[in-house]
């Protein structure tokens, strides 16, 4: 920058310099040899300044051609260079969007690699494989990433990629899941699935003495798992299904809750089974038909595989609901 606006300056300099200096190369020595000087230093700064200009453009065609190779860190720095020292405001424009790309493209790459890594620790070898692929089309220059795919496929070449005995549940990333709000009580950090993996049917609600009081109320039916769940869901059991239920009134105040689990002798459901649950509790004021209805199918957090827990659309929620019915009283 201080070339370019000394140039400004220097080329008449120059010119004046070599008028004077003919004109004083009879008249006074010492004059001569400081207007020659003069010109001298004026004939250096000019490719000086030129040589400047074409290192800021060298260093844009490098970052562009490391770009183009997606060698994104040497990109980066000749990006950087160019912004610092070029007075070419398109340039720079130019620069700083490209920079902006290589750094979400390494941070892309590393996503990826993390995911692999996850995948891996689970023996998940083909899913560890097919993220460190990605990574790799993503950053080639990504350290230790082929190494971590030539481990990859002898692991899963050796042991293969069965969830047999395996505990967790693997949600596909395709299935969103989406935070929900405005419900009563306590029940933490909760979130939905779309579309949902089951459906409650044939829901039953009785009033009357089931086990303590004669003001309980017992709430039965049937919970169904989707014909896409496998397309959605993997996991060697299915899905474990805790269930939550609560009555309110219209203004929000509770009247009766319950959690539990399927009836028999598993909590899992799989896709096209269906099991039965029966909720009993005692309510704490008399039951009405437009009092609302609220329950739901979830898995706890701890159960489920987080291959991105900074998704903001992964199962990364306290309670992470596959199915949820809400009406009125009078409808059920």
């Amino acid at each position: 920058g201080f070339l370019i606006i000394t140039m400004f300056f220097t080329i008449p300099l120059l010119f004046l310099c070599f008028i004077l200096y003919i004109k004083n190369l009879k008249v006074s020595r010492k004059r001569k040899i400081g207007f020659g000087t003069g010109a001298i230093a004026c004939i250096i700064i000019i490719p000086l300044m030129l040589l400047s200009m074409s290192l800021i453009k060298d260093q844009f065609t490098r970052a562009q051609q490391s770009f183009t190779d997606k060698n994104y860190e040497a990109a980066i720095k000749y990006y950087d260079y160019v912004i610092r020292n070029s007075d070419d405001e398109s340039i720079i424009e130019a620069s700083k969007e490209y920079a902006k790309i290589a750094i979400e493209k390494i941070g892309e790459a590393e996503t990826f690699e993390k995911k692999g890594d996850i995948f891996f620790s689970h023996s998940l070898y083909g899913r560890a494989e097919e993220n460190y692929r990605m990574a790799l089309d993503a950053y080639p220059r990504l350290s230790g990433i082929k190494k971590k795919i030539k481990a990859a496929v002898f692991m899963k070449k050796e042991y293969g990629e069965s969830t047999a005995g395996r505990s967790f549940v693997l949600f596909n990333e395709n299935l969103e899941f989406k935070y929900l709000a405005g419900f009563a009580g306590d029940w933490g950090k909760t979130k939905i699935c779309e579309p949902q993996l089951a459906t409650f049917l044939d829901l039953i609600i009785e009033r009357g003495k089931f086990f303590e009081n004669e003001n309980e109320l017992k709430v039965s039916g049937t919970l169904k798992g989707d014909y896409q769940m496998e397309k959605y869901v993997e996991s060697s059991y299915g899905l474990f299904v805790f269930l939550s239920a609560y009555v309110i009134d219209s203004s929000g105040n509770i009247k009766w809750s319950k959690d539990g689990y399927l009836n028999g002798n598993t909590p899992y459901i799989k896709e096209n089974e269906a099991g039965d649950f029966s909720l009993t509790g005692t309510l704490s004021a008399n039951l009405e038909e437009k009092d609302h209805f609220i329950i739901m199918a979830y898995i706890h957090g701890s159960m489920v595989l987080q291959v991105d827990p900074e998704s903001p659309e992964g199962p990364n929620a306290d309670r992470n609901v596959f199915a949820i019915y809400h009406g009125q009283i009078k409808d059920i």
